[in-house]
């Protein structure tokens, strides 16, 4: 899995569509789109919930990129969500407990 954005889609939606030209369906409660295609996800399509992205895509700190990296995520190889530790160099991310992980 990449990073993404994981969305609720509003009721009745069946599709979300990204600026790409690709339709993602809503089968389930809550629909991940590709970080290419979730900043162009309008809020007449869905909600924007949270990052996700697995231990190895977690973003770094990326000098100049304003609100990057993001200051929290859902982690989904560690099944739980995860938080920046505000300036850390190089990029640290903790549990809810405030554990390193």
């Amino acid at each position: 899995m990449t990073l993404a954005i994981r969305f609720l889609p509003n009721p009745g939606r069946k599709v979300i569509y990204g600026a790409s030209g690709r339709t993602y369906p809503s089968a389930g409660l809550t629909v991940d789109v590709p970080f290419s295609d979730a900043e162009t996800i309008q809020s007449d399509q869905a909600i924007r919930l949270m990052i996700v992205g697995t231990t190895a895509d977690r973003p770094v700190n990326v000098p100049g990129r304003i609100n990057w990296p993001p200051r929290e995520m859902y982690d989904t190889t560690l099944g739980t969500m995860i938080f920046l530790v505000p300036g850390s160099n190089p990029t640290k991310w903790i549990d809810i407990t405030g554990s390193v992980v």
